[in-house]
């Protein structure tokens, strides 16, 4: 009887150490940052674009998720296209999109929750003509 509890018991911890083991590890963080990894794409996004002509930068923030900011990984290569539209106005916008290095550290090492920002490699810029 004794021997049989002491059996369940090695067993019942050799099967919870077996467990941790396995589901433990190191998994890959994604490389934030334009040339990161992509956390996923934007094809034609509807977005409220934001941008400075003088000083080349550009920005935006979705349409249906306004909480995240988006920056541009490359805005001197789209600032003649985008000067088109007004600032905060509606367009469609393609590319992937990486976390912002700045993002990252801050919110990892904060008791605070920071709004996401994350930086986009755009590959296409249209109007948004739904409506017009």
């Amino acid at each position: 009887m004794k021997r049989s509890r002491i059996l369940a018991t090695v067993g019942l911890v050799l099967a919870v150490a077996v467990l941790v083991a396995m589901t433990s590890g190191c998994k890959k963080q994604l490389k934030c940052g334009c040339d990161g990894d992509a956390i996923d794409s934007l094809k034609l996004e509807n977005v409220y674009i934001t941008y400075d002509a003088v000083n080349k930068t550009a920005y935006f923030t979705r349409v249906w998720n306004p909480y995240g900011t988006y920056y541009f990984c490359n805005p001197s290569k789209w600032i003649d296209e985008l000067t088109k539209y007004n600032n905060g106005e509606e367009i469609l916008l393609s590319g992937e999109f990486f976390y912002d290095c700045s993002y990252v550290m801050y919110s990892s090492n904060s008791y605070y929750n920071y709004p996401p920002m994350y930086q986009v490699m755009v590959t296409a810029v249209a109007p948004h003509e739904w409506g017009k």
